[in-house]
Formats: structure tokens, C-alpha cells, sequence
């Protein structure tokens, strides 16, 4: 459906009537080819999962440290 710009969809009676083919889903992003997504899930299994600190300074340093450590 074609957008308005304001959120708001224009309806096609004649494509909702005869029905239009949907488009494929986009397939799932798979970290394997992604790097960002691999980074992010390596950061997360080695700081941010079962993380003790209560302050986020803390947590945001070791998340600093372990990026340039990982990166150096």
C-alpha cells in the first residue's frame, strides 16, 4: 500500500479485492555474515550476560575494555 508520509496507508479496493501477491520475508540476519552481529553477540557472551555490576559506569568500562582489548 502506498504510504501517505503521515503514517497513514492509502487503500487500493481493486488490490483488496483480487488479492496482490505478498512480498518474501526478508530472511533472517545469521551472524556468520554479519560482523557487527557477531561483535555484538561476542560482547554480550563475554561481558554483559550475567553481569554483577550494579552501577553502569562499571559495566560500561569493562564493555569499553573488552572492545579494545578485542580490537588492539
Amino acid at each position: 500500500m502506498p504510504c501517505t508520509g503521515a503514517g497513514l496507508t492509502l487503500r487500493d479496493p481493486l488490490i483488496e479485492r483480487v488479492g496482490a501477491p505478498r512480498p518474501p520475508l526478508p530472511s533472517p540476519v545469521l551472524p556468520q555474515g554479519n560482523r557487527i552481529k557477531r561483535v555484538w553477540l561476542e560482547l554480550h557472551a563475554n561481558v554483559t550476560r550475567n553481569h554483577r555490576c550494579r552501577p553502569l559506569a562499571t559495566l560500561m568500562s569493562r564493555v569499553h575494555a573488552y572492545l579494545s582489548a578485542r580490537n588492539a
